[in-house]
């Protein structure tokens, strides 16, 4: 697998993943960021397609072997392993996003040409905003999850 195959692959189960939990019984609010997200993924695929078709057209045949990197990727839905909480969704997505930051940035490597790499900075910029979004989202979450007032500390019922 070469490595706009892998960016291809990444792209994809990736708008597969956002587009299963925009179907989710979550709120509203996030099952539009997961469509967004989705939207987003698709609009990556399309253009790391167009690029992968016109670099073959041009007679390239040559790219970046990337098995080494799908493995130290380490690719495999885990989110079993995580228990399926709001929490751990957002935990996998980041991942994702992470791992197809790093394929763009190592894909810089394998185009000559200045517009190419620019596209491929563009998109590793997209992913770090997506993971920017979604530490937001994550951050939220965990809210709950880690506060417990002190009762020591609590005013509830006294009168100020």
């Amino acid at each position: 697998m070469n490595i706009f195959e892998l960016a291809l692959r990444m792209e994809k189960e990736a708008g597969d993943y956002y587009r299963t939990h925009a179907g989710n019984n979550y709120s509203e609010g996030i099952r539009g960021t997961f469509r967004f997200l989705a939207e987003e993924e698709d609009r990556h695929f399309r253009m790391v397609n167009d690029l992968y078709e016109r670099l073959l057209s041009e007679g390239r045949t040559r790219f970046i072997d990337a098995r080494g990197l799908m493995d130290a990727l380490l690719l495999d839905s885990r989110e079993h392993i995580f228990g399926g909480s709001i929490v751990a969704v957002y935990n996998y997505a980041i991942e994702m996003e992470k791992a197809s930051m790093q394929v763009y940035q190592e894909l810089t490597r394998d185009v000559e040409d200045a517009e190419r790499i620019d596209l491929l900075t563009m998109l590793a910029r997209e992913e770090a905003r997506h993971i920017e979004l979604l530490d937001d989202l994550l951050e939220i979450s965990r809210k709950p999850e880690e506060w417990v007032e002190n009762p020591e500390f609590s005013h509830i019922g006294e009168e100020y």
